[in-house]
């Protein structure tokens, strides 16, 4: 490669707007598509256990939920989570959907739970 058509490259795409953005120091806007961590509602769930067998990470357990006349509520644990997205496609009730939150990053893992997600 010639000296001549790296300068020219250099140039021109020094007169350009940046394709990156400066994301700890901005707020990042994800794609609309994006799939960030699933979210249960449990106003729509039946309790029928489909997103605990169908998820590959093992992310999900079925557990006796208190707070509804169900028998069973799926528990999240979204440190194991991988966002495939498997859990919102089972879902025949339409139950789970995969938000836009992904800045989880934390020291402990117990710290990520459906309550802080949904705050």
């Amino acid at each position: 490669m010639s000296f001549g058509i790296i300068l020219k490259e250099a140039l021109k795409n020094f007169f350009t707007k940046p394709v990156t953005t400066k994301y700890p120091f901005e707020p990042a806007h994800p794609p609309d598509k994006f799939r960030g961590l699933p979210i249960h509602l449990i106003e729509a769930c039946t309790g029928c256990g489909l997103c605990e067998k169908d998820c590959p990470a093992d992310a999900i357990k079925m557990i006796p939920d208190e707070r509804t006349r169900k028998k069973q509520a799926p528990e999240f644990y979204y440190w194991k989570c991988i966002r495939c997205a498997q859990c919102y496609y089972s879902c025949p009730f339409d139950a789970i959907f995969m938000s836009k939150v992904f800045e989880v990053s934390v020291y402990d893992k117990t710290a990520i739970s459906s309550e802080a997600i949904h705050k």
